[in-house]
């Protein structure tokens, strides 16, 4: 049977006394749940499963591809999914730019993505909730900086979601 991520015996030299003992497999559709006190290695098991970090011993499978030896964007691409603890946005882009982004992501286009073409309106947090047509033209134009941090959740989120990814990692989901 092939699981959509299995690890074995990951380590990592950055956290010499954190190891993840035997294999853990988890199902397609299923909901798992990395559970422990604070500093048990649940971020550190993240970022080596996401390519963050580089693992000193064991292996990352994704549907049965090996992804051990490649890179945290190559990893993205292959369909590994990350939300951090803290919301990363850029601070000064409106919303809509940074929707924007996923074109690029997607595409593997770096920056050339033209200035010109509109990102996909498919972003809650920056059509807002309620309020007339003005308002919510008003809310895509913002800067991640002057969203409220739970539309700053929603619009990382949905950038998460739009890269499509096969397996989504969110890592203190319900912090602040």
């Amino acid at each position: 049977m092939t699981f959509a991520l299995e690890t074995a015996s990951s380590a990592s030299a950055l956290a010499a006394t954190w190891r993840q003992r035997g294999v853990v497999r988890v199902r397609a559709g299923t909901l798992t749940a990395i559970v422990g006190p604070n500093g048990a290695g649940k971020t550190t098991y993240f970022n080596l499963i996401s390519g963050q970090l580089r693992a000193s011993a064991g292996r990352v499978f994704l549907h049965g591809e090996d992804l051990s030896s490649y890179s945290a964007p190559r990893r993205s691409r292959r369909g590994i999914g990350r939300a951090f603890q803290l919301t990363n946005l850029f601070p000064n882009l409106s919303c809509s730019r940074t929707s924007g982004l996923r074109c690029q992501s997607r595409a593997g286009l770096g920056s050339t993505c033209g200035a010109s073409e509109q990102p996909p309106r498919t972003d809650r947090a920056c059509r807002g909730g309620a309020g007339n047509g003005r308002a919510r033209r008003q809310a895509r134009r913002r800067g991640g900086a002057r969203l409220a941090h739970g539309e700053q959740r929603k619009l990382e989120v949905g950038i998460l979601m739009a890269l499509e990814p096969t397996c989504f990692m969110f890592d203190e989901p319900t912090a602040a």
